[in-house]
């Protein structure tokens, strides 16, 4: 008994010929088909990364552009106001010997403040002498240390400077100045006239207005998560803080984390060199770049 089952467990297993016949037909057509399956996900993948690069691309030029010509703006009313005959007259009335100091402070106080209340874009317009002391202005002001440094450096024949976007120790938070040259007779400098943005101004201002939602989705990984690494992050929350290089983790439309060198499995997203900032308290961020400018030192 025990032979004949040792002779049975020994016994190999014999394959017809039809079942080979069979699994030769079954691989033969398999064999393709995971071959261009395979094909067809790598080339699916490649697509979507080309599409990926494509409309973050034209988002961020559309973004650039239009924060571009904002800033424009900017200068165009920097250069029209400290051409002002008040401003011109008080700045100059000023450096003469015997005249009224704090009459002319405020008539400049007065005009600026009467400037301020048609554009909420700004903080504060100030006016200050060569040195970066400031002559009058709509509030309490006082030149960053680095704002007299930029001062100190501007190149001969230039007329106007846009501040990186930098960190103010005397307000807590990032702030961006412009300061344009106020040419006294004989086209010499006299004095600066000085723009202090409002950045909450510039956040609304980056929000998307349009009510068609734009193709985000293509930013999403198969989780629904991108990561922003090494902007320049603008919390706009003063429990969080402001980050002069840092990351935000996007999971669908909330932000999970925000910090330096974040680690996660996302959609990475080169943001440096650009501001990160959000739009409302409850939308994705906002990634705008500005080469040469808010992003030259950020």
């Amino acid at each position: 008994m025990g032979e004949e089952s040792q002779s049975l467990t020994s016994r190999p297993i014999r394959i017809s010929l039809q079942a080979k016949i069979l699994a030769a037909v079954v691989l033969c057509l398999l064999a393709p088909l995971v071959v261009m399956g395979v094909y067809l996900l790598r080339h699916n993948e490649a697509i979507l990364g080309e599409k990926i690069q494509e409309t973050l691309s034209n988002q961020l030029f559309r973004k650039a552009s239009q924060l571009d010509e904002w800033m424009n703006e900017r200068l165009r009313e920097a250069s029209r106001w400290s051409a002002s005959f008040i401003v011109f007259e008080g700045v100059e009335s000023l450096s003469r010997p015997g005249a009224d100091v704090q009459r002319t402070r405020v008539d400049l106080r007065d005009y600026l403040e009467s400037v301020l209340g048609h554009y909420p874009v700004y903080e504060s317009l100030f006016i200050t002498d060569l040195q970066g002391n400031v002559l009058s202005a709509t509030s309490t002001e006082e030149l960053e240390p680095w704002a007299r440094e930029l001062l100190k450096a501007i190149p001969a024949g230039r007329s106007t400077i846009v501040s990186p976007l930098r960190r103010s120790e005397r307000l807590e938070r990032p702030t961006l100045l412009v300061l344009r040259v106020i040419q006294g007779r004989g086209d010499h400098p006299i004095g600066y006239f000085g723009e202090r943005l409002d950045l909450r101004e510039l956040a609304v201002f980056l929000s998307d207005s349009s009510p068609e939602p734009g193709p985000t989705f293509w930013l999403l990984d198969e989780e629904g998560r991108v990561l922003l690494k090494g902007g320049v992050i603008l919390t706009m929350d003063a429990r969080l803080g402001d980050f002069e290089k840092g990351d935000v983790l996007i999971e669908g439309s909330k932000i999970a984390a925000v910090g330096p060198n974040l680690q996660a499995s996302a959609t990475i997203v080169d943001a440096s060199s650009m501001i990160v900032m959000p739009v409302t308290p409850t939308a994705r961020s906002k990634v705008v770049g500005w080469p040469g400018r808010v992003a030259s030192s950020l």
